[in-house]
């Protein structure tokens, strides 16, 4: 940021691409602090029973792939319902029993996931081989007030053997589960880089309080904050604002782990006004 002033007049240098949309190749990679919560596994009734046995050993390896990809810091709460969390959160009374029972804090920035994974005959299929689709659905929530996410799906179809009524055709026709297995983590590699990349192109957003004649974000450098960088503020009427008549930009004076402090770029702002307002963070 560059800021010159002749007079009244007041010239800011921004290095910063401002828009509603970010272009995927434009979005940088953050750190990205997710919550695993407990998930679910479906399997339909006409799935093979060899085939149904390795659906746990599929969603353990889900999770530790998610757990293990890059830039990313996963907190592993697969033993607990995210339901708890939320209450815990928005429901003050019951915050003792949730800090007793060990439910975990979610901060601002932060997402929480809770998968699915399903298993089913692909019916639409006609061939030699039974074939069969492992669907994995995302349920994704954002921040400490959970806000959910559209939907991610992602689907992995194979064959496993021929489909014939002969027990002997199908028992010499089955293919090798370690190759499945191999697929199938493969798969979840590529799942994890797509939905993480989809979480960077998100924009950083925050929940403005101003306390002490300060206005903060619950937001620092472990949700990827920088210095100086610009956030805008929708909602508001300011007169004479230079970028129009609802918004107010932002700049980040002192970062912190969990917690920043922003200035203003037009001083004649009043921070109150933005007290429990949503500031979005542009790269």
């Amino acid at each position: 940021i560059k800021e010159t002033q002749d007079k009244e007049f007041i010239s800011i240098k921004i290095s910063a691409i401002v828009g509603d949309n970010l272009l995927s190749q434009n979005c940088k990679i953050r750190p990205i602090n997710i919550s695993l919560f407990k998930g679910q596994i479906r399997v339909d009734s006409n799935v093979p029973s060899s085939l149904a046995r390795k659906m746990p050993v599929w969603f353990d390896n889900f999770y530790e792939i998610i757990s293990n990809s890059s830039n990313v810091a996963a907190l592993d709460y697969r033993t607990k319902s995210i339901d708890k969390v939320i209450k815990s959160q928005q429901n003050a009374s019951f915050n003792y029993s949730a800090l007793t029972d060990g439910i975990p804090y979610v901060q601002a920035g932060d997402y929480s996931l809770v998968p699915q994974l399903s298993l089913t005959k692909n019916n639409l299929e006609s061939g030699l081989y039974s074939s069969f689709i492992i669907k994995t659905t995302f349920k994704i929530y954002k921040g400490s007030t959970f806000k959910i996410l559209p939907l991610k799906i992602y689907h992995f179809s194979f064959n496993y053997n021929v489909d014939s009524k002969f027990q002997f055709l199908r028992n010499v026709s089955t293919v090798d589960t370690i190759q499945i297995d191999q697929n199938l983590k493969e798969h979840f590699r590529d799942v994890a880089k797509k939905f993480f990349k989809d979480l960077y192109c998100r924009p950083l957003e925050g929940k403005l309080s101003f306390i002490s004649s300060e206005l903060s974000v619950d937001l620092g450098y472990k949700q990827g904050l920088k210095e100086k960088q610009i956030g805008i503020v929708r909602g508001l009427k300011i007169k004479n604002s230079m970028l129009s008549n609802s918004s107010v930009i932002l700049h980040v004076e002192n970062i912190n782990e969990n917690k920043s402090k922003l200035l203003p770029l037009n001083d004649s702002i009043k921070l109150k006004s933005l007290h429990n307002l949503t500031i979005e963070f542009v790269e």
